[in-house]
């Protein structure tokens, strides 16, 4: 998404939206593979709560953040986790 240039509006939501599917989805399979069981049933609504006032702070904090620096952060991050993806890969 960064080689889009987004808006980081749009590149934050995008990438919650994408994550959340991808993790609502997770859960079934873990659920029906034994690794989550009934009894862990009871944290999801604490784990969605946490998760809005995640976004809701994550969007706050955004706002003091200028769309070019957001950018350099985006893509440096995107770099270190290659980096450390490369270097686990070379340790095995």
């Amino acid at each position: 998404m960064a080689a889009f240039n987004l808006e980081k509006s749009v590149f934050i939501a995008t990438s919650a939206f994408i994550d959340f599917m991808i993790d609502f989805s997770r859960t079934f399979v873990y659920y029906n593979n034994g690794y989550i069981h009934k009894h862990d049933l009871k944290y999801v609504p604490f784990l969605f709560v946490i998760g809005v006032l995640g976004t809701y702070i994550g969007k706050r904090i955004l706002k003091h953040i200028p769309q070019e620096k957001f950018r350099t952060i985006s893509l440096v991050l995107i770099l270190l986790i290659g980096l450390v993806t490369i270097v686990q890969q070379i340790l095995r």
